[in-house]
């Protein structure tokens, strides 16, 4: 116990009221004039009472400081981090191991002190510009611009020696460079100043020599730069160079050529090939139809060879949210963006089968443009039945939301982007001359509805777009794809 001092000889009354006992023989006076028995006095000799002042703070201590330990975790995680912190843990746990596993590359290098300095400030370029883009924070934004030109130089060094141009390192540097614009630059700058580091890590892959890309991470990265380089020819409407064909007949060796991604990417390389060749004008006008057709029967084709898991399944509503009664449900955000990628791909074509044979009157040209109408109609219809599942809370997408939804609606980062991934199929679908009018006041509504309701603003400029569109003028696909980021948010 606590020493408080020299136990009292008084009587066990006197102890209690805390009166002064004047310990006379038998009975003290106190109790006398109370007319109570005394109970005597103690011998504090038999008292053998230990000073465990020490120990009984030592204990006290002990007994408070767990709730001490608790409160102050609870405070740790109410302490915003590091804006570099947090955007980083949002790149590589939300982006790359979720959204665009493509970059799984780069996981590795999570860890900044195993990365050389000019792939750590790349990475940290690309989070910051990925957070702000998120978040629509300028001061974040600021941040991300300082890290790409601190980037970009430190990659420039480190270009200079052939040692380390050819390391892995300045190829993913290289990569994240050009994902960085994709994200900030959504709209601006020359084509040409859009596939620079494109072109750049084209450069690296041939001074590198394809005989060295065979581990899985090398595979990836050089897989990530043909998606980036078909995207960026389709857009551009240039011819793909013979380095990408190159590039596609070494990783033929090591993938599963009859992969529907696989096949879907060599068909949008003949795509941008056959649109490349159109802007010449040298060919006739019945094989420029037939290329367009046979091309478009080769969707068609694939669409109906891809196998069961990346079909999708039909269900039944009714709502303002489902177009005519019905919506699709697909595996993932991967499979529902390919499929989408195809259906915009055979919209487009069929737009240029319809403009072309409109310059003739023949019976063949009236064929083709029939089927290319009816093609349009069920694409935009297909296009329409995917977005369901990742737009309607109340119901077709109520398992995404989180279980804290119940008492104040939210949405969580990866179900922002499950539909950030449809306003450009929304927009071709809308775009289309050949769009039923019901179709794209649906789509119109919707884009109006994802701005609102998820907060993402690029849905509003692609509806004031689309509604501006009107007549002759009109705002070409590639154009707002550039303006939503490019494949910065390709799944």
């Amino acid at each position: 116990m606590v020493f408080r001092g020299k136990p009292s000889k008084a009587c066990k009354r006197c102890r209690e009221r805390k009166l002064r006992c004047d310990l006379r023989e038998a009975f003290c006076s106190a109790c006398i004039r109370a007319s109570v028995q005394c109970t005597g006095y103690r011998d504090t000799s038999t008292l053998r009472i230990a000073d465990q002042t020490a120990e009984a703070k030592a204990l006290s201590k002990k007994a408070r400081s767990p709730t001490k330990r608790q409160d102050t975790l609870k405070v740790s995680k109410s302490l915003p981090l590091d804006l570099q912190d947090q955007a980083r843990n949002l790149f590589f746990t939300s982006y790359i191991a979720d959204f665009s596993r493509t970059w799984d590359f780069l996981c590795p290098y999570f860890d900044s002190r195993i990365a050389p300095e000019h792939l750590t400030l790349s990475i940290d370029a690309v989070s910051l510009a990925l957070l702000s883009h998120q978040v629509y924070s300028s001061a974040t934004l600021a941040m991300s611009r300082q890290k790409y030109v601190a980037a970009l130089r430190k990659t420039n060094t480190a270009l200079q020696r052939t040692e380390t141009a050819r390391n892995k390192t300045t190829l993913d540097a290289s990569l994240l460079l050009d994902l960085f614009e994709k994200i900030d630059s959504r709209g601006g700058g020359h084509e040409d100043t859009h596939r620079a580091h494109v072109n750049g890590a084209l450069a690296l892959v041939k001074l590198r020599g394809l005989d060295r890309f065979t581990d899985d991470a090398s595979l990836r990265a050089l897989m990530r730069l043909t998606m980036n380089l078909i995207i960026s020819c389709v857009s551009s409407e240039d011819p793909a160079p013979e380095e990408l064909h190159d590039i596609r007949t070494h990783m033929s060796h090591y993938v599963d050529v009859e992969d529907p991604k696989w096949r879907l990417s060599g068909l949008m390389i003949e795509t941008t090939d056959l649109v490349s060749e159109a802007s010449k004008h040298t060919l006739s006008h019945d094989l420029l139809v037939a290329k367009h057709v046979n091309l478009d029967k080769r969707f068609e084709q694939l669409a109906q060879e891809t196998p069961q898991p990346f079909r999708r399944i039909c269900a039944n509503g009714k709502n303002d949210k489902i177009l005519n009664g019905y919506f699709d449900v697909y595996t993932d955000r991967t499979a529902t963006q390919m499929w989408n990628v195809s259906r915009l791909a055979r919209i487009i074509l069929c737009e240029d089968i319809i403009e072309t044979c409109s310059r003739r009157a023949d019976k063949f040209s009236t064929l083709h443009a029939k089927r290319a109408r009816s093609t349009i109609e069920i694409m935009i219809q297909d296009i329409c039945a995917s977005v369901p599942q990742m737009t309607d809370c109340s119901f077709a997408a109520l398992h995404k939301l989180p279980p804290e939804t119940l008492r104040v609606h939210s949405h969580t980062l990866s179900h922002c982007l499950d539909v950030y991934i449809l306003i450009f199929a929304l927009y071709v679908a809308a775009w289309s001359r050949n769009c039923p009018l019901s179709a794209r006041t649906w789509i119109e509504n919707q884009l109006e509805y994802i701005a609102e309701h998820f907060g993402i603003k690029e849905s509003a400029a692609v509806r004031t777009i689309l509604r501006g569109g009107e007549g002759d003028v009109r705002v070409g696909p590639w154009d707002v794809y550039r303006l939503l980021g490019s494949y910065a948010f390709a799944a």
